[in-house]
């Protein structure tokens, strides 16, 4: 038997939602699909203007464009118009807002069963990686060097070695391995790691599902 994913009860169908919860502070949040998807429910929808939304978040003054025109735009605009996530002060930063962190919730709380289910336990590395570590992966300097966010200075000291905040962590974790596995004895090694990474890139769409 197929299992489901529910979301929790702040994303419950509209008919069950308390009015001051469908306003949303005012603003009207029950939409038609035609508006969100306009490519799938109106024909030659390629050459239709962008719908006007009501939003604050985005960068895009309220407009969605449409699917057919723009897939990439159209998601960052839809997840703006409902409100999942906005831009943060720093480039390549985001703010995960209620909404958005309600659905992250939900997906967490599925997957950490599954995870559970198959043997796998949850841990958690360093978000500071030694610099020489990320040197050691050459595929990883030429992808990430751009978008590095490099720390070299702790308690007002210069650091010996610069450290950067993590932009991935197959190295830290490869590391960490080195020390765990000796022999086969040591296998199957089965963990998962939920994390934040820094990303500094001039992405024009947000990581809500990354």
């Amino acid at each position: 038997m197929a299992s489901l994913l529910r979301l929790p009860s702040l994303l419950v169908p509209a008919a069950a939602r308390p009015a001051a919860l469908l306003r949303h502070r005012g603003r009207c949040l029950h939409t038609s699909p035609a508006r969100l998807f306009p490519a799938a429910t109106t024909a030659g929808a390629s050459s239709a203007a962008p719908v006007k939304m009501e939003t604050r978040g985005g960068d895009r003054e309220g407009q969605v464009t449409p699917r057919s025109t723009d897939f990439n735009a159209w998601y960052t605009d839809v997840i703006a118009a409902a409100e999942l996530a906005d831009y943060g002060p720093v480039r390549g930063t985001m703010v995960i807002r209620p909404y958005g962190y309600a659905i992250w919730e939900a997906i967490q709380d599925y997957l950490n069963v599954k995870f559970k289910e198959t043997g796998h336990s949850n841990m958690y590395f360093p978000q500071f990686i030694p610099y020489s570590f990320i040197e050691k992966e050459a595929s990883h300097v030429q992808g990430f060097s751009p978008e590095l966010a490099v720390v070299t200075i702790g308690g007002g000291k210069e650091l010996e070695e610069k450290l950067v905040v993590r932009p991935t962590s197959e190295t830290i974790v490869n590391h960490m391995f080195t020390k765990w596995i000796q022999s086969y004895r040591d296998l199957p090694l089965m963990i998962n790691q939920v994390t934040s990474l820094a990303d500094l890139g001039q992405h024009a769409h947000y990581h809500l599902l990354y």
